[in-house]
């Protein structure tokens, strides 16, 4: 929750990381991968050899496709993986904003309204929904959440995906053994690939 007030929502508004952001930014990712699902995750992913199998080389990696600035309009450096999946930003509308934390804590101050969902999967411990919101009183018709993941699973899952199965649909199990999806888009910037999105799906 602290990341929350790092970014600019406007993705045209450069970002700049202050020392105190960046001091956020290894805090969190210093505690989501000291969590058992981001070391099997990291496990995992080094034993397909789609990661170095060094957990310090490995928080380095996330930092960079989670963190890495890149631009989304007009050459402007002002969109991450990060703001996009966890905080969410606009750009002709919402766009991102695809965790529940964020959602419920936007939504206990009265900035987003929650309008009913068109689609319900229940996985066991948490629920996926598509449904349509209004956040800062812009309307979006269609979003994808899960409810009642953690972060570092949500980062987790994320991640495996965007590695295994990069601008796909990557074909997951929730606790329950029902079949649900995560879509991933790769944002190259400057011969880098970045998390452009990564949301749950149908």
């Amino acid at each position: 929750m602290a990341l929350y007030d790092n970014y600019q929502d406007n993705v045209e508004v450069p970002e700049v990381v202050t020392p105190e952001e960046e001091e956020e930014n290894n805090a969190f990712l210093d505690a989501i991968t000291q969590t058992p699902v981001v070391q099997q995750a990291h496990a995992f992913l080094a034993n397909k050899s789609l990661a170095d199998p060094k957990m310090t080389v490995f928080k380095e990696y996330l930092r960079t496709i989670w963190f890495g600035l890149y631009p989304r309009a007009r050459d402007v450096e002002g969109s991450s993986g990060i703001e996009h999946v966890y905080i969410g930003e606009m750009k002709n509308g919402i766009s991102g904003l695809h965790s529940w934390l964020r959602f419920a804590t936007e939504e206990e101050k009265g900035h987003i309204n929650y309008l009913g969902y068109l689609k319900v999967l229940y996985l066991g411990h948490n629920v996926m929904l598509e449904l349509p919101m209004s956040w800062k009183g812009v309307y979006k018709p269609i979003s994808s959440i899960s409810i009642g993941g953690s972060p570092e699973l949500e980062l987790a899952l994320s991640t495996i995906c965007f590695l295994a199965r990069p601008n796909k649909k990557c074909k997951l199990e929730g606790p329950n053994g029902r079949v649900y999806k995560y879509q991933t888009y790769v944002m190259k910037y400057k011969g880098v690939k970045y998390v452009g999105t990564a949301y749950p799906t149908v």
